[in-house]
C-alpha cells in the first residue's frame, strides 16, 4: 500500500520501515499546527486556529446535553452556562498586561484561587472571544483594586465595532476582601468581550474570575463558515 508517499510492505518488517520513514518525514507534513503569526495576519489566523479547534466546542454546547425541549411551544431553548470558560472554548485574545506567573487566561479557568494581575498604570484591558456568537444574561466578576470597569461587546467575527454594555464604579474592599460585580444583561449578543479596567484603588488591580452566563446561538455561529 501508499500512504502519504511512503511504500509499505506487509509483516512487521514493513511496518517497521513504514514507521521510520514516516518519522523522516517533515514536522509540517506529519501534524498540523495553528500558532500565531506577528504579521498583520495575527488576527486572521488565531481565529481560524479557534475555527479548527474550537468547533467540537461549539456543536458540544449546541447539542451535548445542554439543550432542552419546550413541550408547550414545540421548541427547542437552551439552558444557559458559562461561556466564558476556557474548557468551552473561550480565550483571551489579547490583554495589555502580561506577567507568566499571573496569566489573564487564569481569568477563565473557573477558579477564584488564581488570577490575572496588572502592571501599574491604567487603563488595563482583557479581550475575551467564545467561538461562537452567545447570548448574554449576565456577568459576575471578581476582582481587587478596580475602581471603574467597563465592559464592552462586539458581534463581529473579528474584534472591531464594540459597543458599551455598562460601566461601573466598585466599592474599595477592605482587608482580605474581593469585589464581586453581578450585571443583568437583555437582548445582549457577543463574539467578543472587552472589559476595560479604567482605574483602581491601588497601583495594581487583579482580576480572580470572570463569568459570562448565557448560551450559543444556535442560527449565528461564524466560525463554522
Amino acid at each position: 500500500r501508499n500512504r502519504g508517499g511512503i511504500e509499505e510492505k506487509g509483516g512487521l518488517e514493513g511496518r517497521e520501515e513504514g514507521r521510520k520513514a514516516r518519522d523522516r518525514q517533515p514536522a509540517r507534513m506529519r501534524q498540523r499546527d495553528i500558532g500565531y503569526a506577528s504579521s498583520s495576519n495575527e488576527w486572521s489566523l488565531l481565529l481560524d486556529g479557534m475555527k479548527i479547534g474550537n468547533m467540537q466546542s461549539v456543536k458540544k454546547s449546541l447539542q451535548g446535553g445542554r439543550s432542552d425541549v419546550n413541550t408547550r411551544e414545540g421548541r427547542k431553548t437552551y439552558n444557559t452556562f458559562n461561556v466564558a470558560l476556557l474548557t468551552e472554548g473561550a480565550i483571551v485574545l489579547a490583554k495589555t498586561s502580561s506577567d507568566p506567573r499571573f496569566p489573564a487566561r487564569n481569568a477563565l479557568d473557573g477558579t477564584s484561587k488564581t488570577f490575572w494581575l496588572t502592571t501599574g498604570m491604567f487603563p488595563q484591558e482583557l479581550l475575551v472571544t467564545f467561538p461562537s456568537v452567545s447570548a448574554l444574561r449576565t456577568i459576575r466578576t471578581v476582582t481587587s483594586n478596580v475602581r471603574v470597569l467597563c465592559l464592552e461587546s462586539s458581534e463581529e467575527l473579528r474584534p472591531k465595532n464594540f459597543e458599551q454594555v455598562f460601566r461601573t464604579e466598585l466599592l474599595p474592599q477592605s482587608g482580605q476582601q474581593r469585589q464581586r460585580h453581578v450585571e443583568h444583561l437583555k437582548g445582549i449578543h457577543a463574539h467578543h468581550l472587552r472589559f476595560r479596567l479604567l482605574s483602581g484603588w491601588s497601583h495594581f488591580a487583579v482580576v480572580f474570575s470572570i463569568e459570562a452566563e448565557g448560551n450559543p446561538v444556535e442560527h449565528m455561529v461564524p466560525l463554522a463558515c
